[in-house]
């Protein structure tokens, strides 16, 4: 919960430094303009989604059920790509 209200805190944080005109002039900042609001950048994002969850797929796909109730990962994604 904390986590999720720092990022938000930040981001309105910069963005108030960004657009408020008064703070414009106090930090010299100027408004972003729009093709360079990571308008190129969401190819890479939309790669780098599907491969995580195309991963996190792959890793529960298989697995061993011990009789502890555990469950024990078997699969190659899981022993290469879990972190």
């Amino acid at each position: 919960m904390m986590g999720n209200f720092g990022f938000l805190s930040e981001t309105l944080l910069i963005l108030c430094i960004t657009y408020v005109p008064p703070l414009n002039w106090v930090f010299e900042t100027r408004p972003v303009a729009f093709p360079h609001l990571g308008v190129p950048v969401w190819p890479w994002v939309t790669v780098l989604w599907l491969y995580d969850e195309m991963r996190k797929y792959f890793v529960r796909k298989d697995f061993v059920k011990l009789p502890s109730g555990q469950k024990k990962f078997t699969s190659w994604a899981f022993r290469n790509t879990y972190y």
